[in-house]
């Protein structure tokens, strides 16, 4: 464990003997917002309904709902859950 005020070692040795990076010790990973979860959460129902939907489809049918949000943001999650058009299954 990192004492990042500890009198004996500073952080850098610290870091060093434990082979971790400084930097990476002072990341803190946003949480995702509110509209964020929303939006996973409805392609999720999305595809359980309708598994032939691919990550184009999936996006136009959120835009009809309101849910404003692109294919490139909406693609990662799509092939996170291997959403793609079964005829394109092939080619992956």
């Amino acid at each position: 464990m990192l004492e990042p005020h500890s009198p004996e070692l500073s952080f850098k040795v610290q870091s060093e003997l434990l082979g971790l990076r400084r930097s990476s010790l002072y990341y803190h990973p946003l949480l995702p917002s509110i509209r964020e979860v929303g939006a996973k959460r409805r392609i999720d129902e999305i595809y359980t309904r309708w598994p032939f939907y691919g990550s184009r489809r999936v996006t136009v049918v959120l835009n009809q709902e309101g849910i404003t949000i692109s294919r490139p943001r909406s693609n990662p999650i799509c092939v996170k859950w291997h959403c793609w058009h079964r005829s394109w299954a092939k080619y992956k």
